[in-house]
């Protein structure tokens, strides 16, 4: 096995982790959480681990030592998108389906590409076009309208859905271009605080109001470990030795591992016509990075 294949396995297996997230957000509702104080349970146990770790490893310790005020400033929009995209994730989860939630927070794939097609005052091309609608349409049969009608679709869980996407779709574009320099792991541990802190605000009470320590320590950490820690460890080992096409599309594999693990744990009614959709989605985005392949393929 080639070392390019193994870094792609390792985003692929990546993206899969943090598709167990849709189990475990259910979970923490049976519990009694509610989609503000589970974002503080996530990103608390988050910050509880990431910040040992930066702060005892020197390279990680400088290089918050070396922000500068600028960077400081584009970091907190950054956390603001960050928490954005999480609130509208979470809050998804408690009105719509898991496998309607994971599919509309994908449409940042295409809303990424015509964001940066507007800065750089260009026209996508067809291929973007192209994806742009298959993905569309992917995400119409995954919401099950078509099974069940439009009589179930429900408003507010669509608009949490697509709120998650355009704020994650303007954190991946803002975020490239705020501290270039900065490592993975420092800027995760400085949006896991920044976040941790948004959502503490919506949540006054999060520390006096608890589910059993036992239970929120163990649906804490598991969060934590596969909504923050073991993605970031997957893509930041291996991101750098592949082009950001092959990583778009092998961090997909979050769409699929969510679906089934939904179906699987928290028995979710997965259709056929779903898993079509689900096929839509992961082809439009195949189409969406179409250019970057073909340079790829030439070389």
């Amino acid at each position: 096995m080639s070392t390019s294949i193994k870094y792609a396995l390792m985003v692929f297996a990546g993206g899969a982790v943090y598709g167990a997230m849709i189990p475990l957000v259910h979970y923490a509702y049976q519990l009694g959480f509610n989609p503000a104080n589970g974002m503080v349970l996530h990103n608390f146990i988050g910050a509880l681990i990431l910040l040992p770790i930066v702060l005892v490893i020197p390279r990680l310790r400088r290089s918050l030592a070396g922000i500068s005020r600028r960077d400081i400033a584009g970091l907190a929009v950054v956390c603001v998108l960050a928490y954005g995209m999480s609130a509208g994730y979470f809050n998804a989860l408690s009105h719509i389906s898991a496998a309607a939630t994971v599919t509309l927070m994908f449409q940042y794939v295409w809303m990424g590409v015509v964001l940066q097609a507007i800065a750089e005052h260009r026209r996508p091309d067809i291929w973007t076009i192209l994806a742009a609608l298959v993905v569309m349409v992917g995400t119409v049969l995954t919401t099950g309208i078509l099974d069940e009608g439009t009589g179930t679709l429900n408003v507010p869980g669509v608009l949490f859905g697509l709120l998650s996407a355009v704020c994650y779709a303007a954190f991946l574009f803002v975020g490239a271009r705020v501290a270039p320099g900065l490592p993975a792991f420092s800027r995760t541990t400085i949006i896991t605080v920044g976040r941790l802190f948004i959502a503490l605000a919506f949540a006054p009470t999060f520390f006096t109001i608890l589910p059993p320590l036992h239970l929120t320590a163990t649906v804490g950490v598991l969060m934590a470990l596969t909504g923050i820690i073991l993605p970031i460890l997957c893509f930041q080992v291996a991101t750098p030795h592949l082009p950001s096409g092959v990583t778009t599309i092998m961090t997909s594999s979050e769409l699929p591992a969510s679906i089934l693990l939904a179906s699987l744990f928290i028995g979710e009614q997965v259709t056929p016509l779903m898993w079509l959709g689900v096929a839509l989605v992961l082809g439009g985005i195949v189409l969406s990075q179409t250019g970057e392949l073909r340079r790829l393929f030439k070389r």
